[in-house]
């Protein structure tokens, strides 16, 4: 009994935090169409830029992930920072069983915008801009979604250490710059020198583009998309925890 109340005690701060943070979030117009926006703008601009038709379908997969994963970043940063800095995050863990049930919270209000974003971006990607896809959509818009949990996930550990909101934008270059350049996105990864596929290999980013761009060539998702969205969602529940673990209770 003592176990199942833990359990629906840690559900309850949840689920409640959840709800908080979507209620602030729809109050805040202008980073909702940021989110669900932008993402589904850069991929309109990038078809624009590019060429010719076969050189969207090269990159465009890819920039399914990286772009969600770099808007909910910075919305997970800075949302977390300012609160922080407000100190209503500490008051709240003071009442939390956990802190790590907070930051499950956070997580998955803004799981439910990304949601929504990726599906955007991908139907302006396939309907409109004539994204190829061999096989059904959802494995492209699950990989996509991975991507931005872990974007998320990074998003939190960046607001749990930044203390101002221009630190917090610095973390972009640190965090995501090397991974968007190793992840295959400029240039195949096993061109890459063995030392520069080796530091590729421990980059969740990678994953993330091996996963979209199989997806929309395959038929069917193999054990290979399966182990690649596997690590996407496994290293942001690990960033979640760590950045969970990173707020300190000060209060």
């Amino acid at each position: 009994m003592t176990a199942v109340r833990a359990l629906q005690a840690s559900a309850t701060v949840t689920l409640c935090t959840t709800h908080r943070v979507l209620r602030q979030l729809l109050h805040d117009p202008m980073s909702l169409i940021m989110t669900l926006a932008v993402p589904a703008l850069l991929v309109v601009l990038v078809r624009f830029i590019l060429p010719t038709q076969d050189a969207f379908q090269r990159s465009a997969p890819a920039l399914l992930g990286l772009f969600p994963l770099v808007l909910v970043f910075t919305l997970a940063a800075i949302s977390t920072l300012r609160e922080r800095s407000a100190g209503v995050l500490e008051r709240l863990m003071l009442i939390a069983p956990r802190k790590v049930d907070l930051y499950f919270g956070y997580s998955l209000a803004y799981a439910v915008i990304a949601l929504p974003s990726t599906a955007l971006t991908i139907w302006i990607s396939v309907d409109w801009l004539g994204l190829r896809v061999r096989g059904p959509l959802w494995p492209l818009g699950l990989a996509a979604l991975a991507s931005a949990l872990f974007g998320l996930g990074l998003g939190l550990l960046a607001g749990a250490f930044a203390g101002s909101e221009m630190q917090a934008m610095q973390y972009v270059p640190v965090l995501i710059f090397p991974q968007a350049l190793l992840c295959g996105l400029f240039a195949p990864r096993r061109s890459m020198s063995r030392p520069l596929q080796a530091v590729s290999d421990f980059m969740p980013l990678s994953y993330a583009v091996d996963s979209l761009t199989t997806s929309a060539r395959a038929l069917r998702p193999d054990d290979t998309y399966v182990r690649n969205v596997a690590i996407l969602v496994g290293s942001a529940l690990v960033t979640v925890v760590l950045g969970a673990l990173a707020q300190r209770r000060t209060l």
